[in-house]
């Protein structure tokens, strides 16, 4: 199978509906897989250690956030743990 492989390099308050729908335009019905790579922030990173190993859907990934958000512990059990390496 063949992969094509589009860096963004933006700010994260960049992040907002425009930038969904031309990603939409862009790759059209296709799968993507998204990696986000940030600033190491210690508190984030220990927050989000805890997601390493895992997949999630986009509804999982906003509950993740959302618990984040509200200083709350990330809760992985539910999520599907994949082979790393």
């Amino acid at each position: 199978m063949n992969t094509m492989q589009t860096t963004f390099e933006l700010n994260a308050s960049e992040l907002d509906e425009r930038f969904i729908t031309a990603l939409r335009t862009l790759f059209k019905d296709r799968n993507l897989k998204i990696t986000v790579e940030a600033e190491a922030d210690d508190e984030l990173s220990r927050s989000l250690a805890e997601t390493e190993g895992y997949t999630f859907t986009a509804a999982e990934f906003e509950r993740l956030a959302a618990d984040l958000e509200a200083g709350r512990k990330i809760e992985t059990s539910g999520l599907k743990k994949v082979a790393i390496g």
